[in-house]
């Protein structure tokens, strides 16, 4: 049982640091979109443009959803 416990903290805490990081991340590709015009796309650019319907999807992807997603697929 100690051993599931522990693991348990060492998830979360790692999570935490991923999610940290992705947070940072997605706040500097931001910033940088304000100031620069490069028109090259990778995949974060196009979660951060992403539209969708809004019916069973989210008009836009909010900052926070990316924090989560961002970990999730690495």
């Amino acid at each position: 049982m100690e051993i599931i416990i522990w693991a348990d903290l060492h998830l979360e805490r790692d999570l935490g640091k991923a999610m940290e990081i992705a947070s940072k991340f997605v706040k500097e590709r931001v910033e940088n979109k304000k100031v620069t015009s490069d028109s090259r796309k990778d995949f974060l650019d196009v979660l951060l443009e992403f539209g969708g319907s809004g019916k069973d999807e989210p008009d836009k992807l909010s900052e926070r959803h990316l924090n989560i997603f961002i970990p999730a697929i690495l």
